[in-house]
């Protein structure tokens, strides 16, 4: 079994959902994150998939605020 990395299985969806549970904006996941609302907006409506990096920001953030990811092999 390859143990899958924790941001690659982070979609736009989930992002969408994080940011509701903290009632956030996509400006605010901006301004916490350094990356552009644009990105975020495309990533949460399935137009473009964000390099790695950048989805560890978006995790990271979500993390430091009490958001918790479980990422389950079946």
């Amino acid at each position: 079994m390859r143990k899958v990395a924790h941001y690659d299985s982070f979609c736009g969806r989930f992002c969408a959902a994080s940011r509701a549970l903290l009632n956030w904006s996509q400006d605010r996941l901006s301004s916490e994150t350094g990356v552009a609302r644009k990105t975020i907006s495309d990533f949460e409506m399935s137009l473009r998939q964000p390099h790695a990096r950048t989805k560890k920001d978006l995790l990271s953030a979500f993390e430091e605020h009490g958001i918790r990811f479980i990422i389950s092999s079946e």
